[in-house]
């Protein structure tokens, strides 16, 4: 890359961590949380059907040694994404995480009541280099109570971009720019051939691109 394009590539990843930048065995905890509310539950109760005594009957709780009722392991699950953005590992791989592979050998181990705060902690276990431009980041995720406790535990599998990823495209996108600047700017004389695509077909002839932003008309007697 030119020095204006390498330095509009490090204005863009400031501060990011390609795959090649994760460092293996790093761990952070969230910096914020998310509070259990009585209408958390009920309203993931109205979308996933998970009616059970323990989320929806305060009596029954209680009898079974519960001050309030229970979330919903699934509901606690779904807060991962709201709570992940304020991880500053996950902040660093934001604009590098090309997707997700999903979660393996997640465990669910205790259900928070009303009143607890989650919050996540992650650390990164493995890095599988699999391919020239990406790899696999591996993360052990836990959801934790304000007390420590764990909830729930496993793994994410992230796809992460190599810097060489990003370089290629901006290069091609640069390469593209300069060639559409490029066909605008030149000054087309009679004599020139051009080989062009068919953009508009009107009953007096064709209209051919024969530059960027330029089009030229054959007509219907040629």
């Amino acid at each position: 890359m030119n020095e204006q394009l390498q330095a509009a590539f490090d204005k863009k990843f400031k501060d990011t961590w390609f795959f090649e930048d994760v460092p293996l065995n790093h761990a952070t905890p969230a910096t914020t949380g998310r509070t259990i509310t009585e209408a958390d539950i009920l309203n993931f109760a109205g979308i996933s059907g998970e009616w059970a005594p323990i989320h929806m009957d305060l009596e029954y709780c209680k009898a079974h040694g519960h001050d309030s009722v229970l979330a919903q392991h699934m509901l606690i699950y779904t807060f991962t994404p709201s709570i992940n953005p304020s991880d500053p590992m996950m902040a660093k791989m934001n604009n590098s995480i090309l997707a997700t592979k999903g979660t393996k050998n997640w465990k669910f181990l205790k259900m928070p009541a009303v009143g607890d705060t989650v919050y996540t902690t992650s650390e990164i276990v493995a890095k599988d280099d699999n391919k020239p431009e990406r790899g696999v980041i591996i993360i052990q995720m836990s959801m934790i109570d304000q007390n420590g406790d764990v909830l729930q535990t496993g793994e994410y599998h992230l796809v992460v971009a190599k810097k060489i990823f990003f370089e290629k495209q901006f290069e091609a996108a640069a390469a593209k720019a300069r060639k559409i600047i490029e066909g605008i700017a030149k000054d087309i004389e009679v004599g020139d051939v051009f080989t062009g695509r068919v953009v508009r077909i009107m009953n007096f002839g064709a209209f051919v691109e024969l530059a960027p932003g330029k089009d030229g008309m054959i007509h219907i007697s040629k």
